[in-house]
């Protein structure tokens, strides 16, 4: 018995249910996971998963609260309703879901699916999942490692890494993080037994953990390097690893990708029902996030004081130092994980949105723990066997340095101490071992883009770009009325939108962000009801638009036959690609004439 392990094991478990409990979220079932979860209650409880009725969704939101918007559905351009997350979570979810459903039917709770008794299910499957994730990886490190190496790396990893925050504080657990960190365990643990014995069984069991690891996240499709390269290095060859895939167990292999396919298929048929493809891209309609492949974000997901996982979770160094040391001494099992967590990294790094919104530190980076605790056991086992015991004690002083901080941490973070996601390196330094913030906090953070009115402020922001359209040269342009120049632009049901002012972000600032003032004359000579227009602002990436504004000229004071200034002052948005062009035009909404004259855009930026 390994009762080094076994007792850490038996300690975070502890840690996990009490804390989950202690800090019992008001609502579990709200924003991403709200998405997650719809397909259960709208097919099992509603009969509209394809959200024909949009009205019980309204409903539930009002009841519930669980988001303050439905971003977690998109509106195809037909018309119909379909859920932006993949339906793997609600998989994980369901018996928990079934459970919470005949627990509501006997204590008298509404049968809604997101009353209480659906709530503390969701919680406890939350629970759960994370527990049989550091069951499985006990077993891992056992195979490889003492008894005490295994109990050290178990506790570094909960206490001393961002997944402490997030299976265990205010809901988090229901997030897809500790549920995959759990899949990637058992996924190891399989692949492993599978190379003992070559079973059938086996095989079948790994392939079912991999198809729900991929329809919880597609992007979770680099899991499949671990069974493909495992071995790689030691005992076999890159071409024998080939033969046993494609020759000797090549039946295996078939039923290997069968199994994928039948798991990934009611994905697909959903897909297809609702929009009429297979293959679907559920994120559309905004192109303000995506991959940037060809920049992605590397420092920045490792070393910025927004959201960078070395900062905020620097435990994980030794990890890399572990992996560094494996590849030399340990090749049996440090190439899967080597190119697993490289190509996985440059994924996570590749989002435009590259600090995952609300969180603490590299969310998007803790399932891959799962993997790297082998290195980050190895290291340990290293320094143990180390003869230098100056080296040994500094090293595991600054274990236990490290896991203080990241507990630290975490408080701060759910006491607002630490920003979920607009932390810079001033406001880092400025709470860092401190309870509270100081006075100036506000301001040493990063611009706040909820909302609100735009100002600028002349003592903080400076005018370093101007750009103004006369309409001169424009092909229906008059010479009367006019409002600057020698000619205005008519619009009319030919004339709908006006030429635009068009710059690259790039063109306009290298801030992160700037204010815009955008102004324009508008000359109407009847009412501006009958011939409503809007001033708009927008961005564009590969000609979808985001960051879109409007200024709506009938909700104006327009006086007929004078001309009139219409201004709005405008926040840039976190710009997918610095290439992305700034778009300024007016789109006439009426079938009678106006006239508009000196489109203007101001460029501010911060003067620090």
């Amino acid at each position: 018995m390994q009762k080094i392990s076994l007792s850490c094991l038996i300690i975070i478990a502890c840690f996990l249910i009490g804390l989950n409990f202690i800090f019992f979220p008001q609502n579990i079932l709200s924003w991403d996971v709200f998405g997650y979860y719809l397909y259960l209650p709208m097919t099992f409880i509603n009969d509209n998963l394809g959200l024909q009725d949009t009205n019980i969704l309204r409903s539930i939101l009002d009841q519930y609260h669980n988001s303050s918007t439905l971003y977690q559905a998109y509106q195809t351009e037909t018309g119909s309703w379909v859920l932006r997350y993949p339906m793997g979570m609600a998989i994980l979810y369901s018996p928990f879901f079934f459970m919470g459903h005949l627990l509501a039917g006997f204590t008298g709770f509404a049968r809604d699916g997101f009353s209480q008794p659906y709530q503390t299910a969701i919680l406890c499957a939350g629970i759960f999942y994370s527990i049989t994730g550091y069951y499985f990886l006990r077993k891992i490190l056992l195979h490889y490692f003492s008894d005490l190496v295994t109990g050290i790396t178990l506790c570094m990893l909960y206490f001393g890494t961002n997944y402490f925050m997030h299976c265990s504080f205010v809901g988090t657990n229901a997030m897809s993080h500790n549920y995959l960190f759990t899949l990637y365990a058992i996924l190891i643990w399989l692949t492993i037994q599978w190379h003992k014995n070559f079973s059938l069984k086996t095989l079948v069991l790994l392939a079912i953990v991999s198809g729900l690891t991929i329809a919880a996240r597609p992007s979770e499709m680099v899991c499949l390097f671990v069974p493909l390269l495992w071995g790689i290095g030691s005992t076999y060859s890159i071409k024998e690893k080939l033969w046993l895939f494609c020759k000797q167990y090549r039946d295996q292999t078939i039923a290997f990708f069968v199994i994928l396919f039948v798991i990934g298929m009611p994905q697909l048929l959903y897909w297809k029902i609702i929009t009429g493809k297979f293959l679907f891209n559920s994120y559309g309609d905004n192109a303000g996030e995506g991959f940037e492949f060809a920049h992605p974000f590397i420092f920045e997901v490792l070393l910025s004081f927004r959201k960078g996982w070395l900062i905020y979770t620097p435990l994980m160094i030794f990890a890399l130092l572990g992996l560094i040391l494996m590849v030399k001494k340990r090749k049996e099992f440090s190439y899967p994980v080597l190119v697993y967590f490289v190509i996985n990294f440059y994924i996570v790094a590749s989002w435009s949105c590259w600090w995952y919104a609300e969180s603490f530190g590299q969310r998007a980076l803790i399932q891959s723990y799962a993997l790297m605790s082998i290195p980050l056991a190895f290291f340990v086992s290293t320094i143990i066997e180390n003869k230098n015991q100056v080296l040994r004690r500094c090293l595991f002083i600054l274990f236990s340095l490290f896991i203080i901080l990241n507990v630290f941490q975490t408080w701060q973070y759910l006491n607002g101490v630490i920003h979920s996601s607009r932390m810079t390196k001033e406001a880092y330094f400025s709470v860092f071992g401190k309870r509270d913030t100081p006075a100036d906090f506000e301001k040493m953070l990063l611009m706040d883009r909820n909302g609100g009115p735009v100002i600028i402020d002349g003592s903080e922001y400076e005018k370093t770009v101007e750009i103004v359209e006369e309409f001169e040269n424009a092909g229906s342009g008059v010479a009367d009325p006019h409002y600057s120049g020698a000619h205005s632009l008519k619009m009319d049901s030919v004339t709908i939108y006006s030429p635009a002012i068009e710059k690259a972000y790039k063109e306009i600032t290298d801030k992160d962000h700037a204010k815009l003032k955008v102004s324009m004359w508008l000359y109407s000579t009847g009412r501006i009801t009958d011939n409503p227009g809007s001033l708009v602002i927008t961005f564009e990436h590969n000609k979808f638009a985001y960051g879109y504004s409007a200024s709506d000229s009938e909700k104006l004071t327009i006086e007929p036959g004078k001309w009139t200034e219409i201004s709005v002052n405008y926040l840039t948005p976190i710009v997918r690609n610095r290439k992305d062009k700034l778009k300024v035009y007016y789109w006439h909404r009426g079938k009678g004439a106006v006239y508009i004259d000196r489109l203007k855009v101001e460029v501010w930026t911060p003067k620090k």
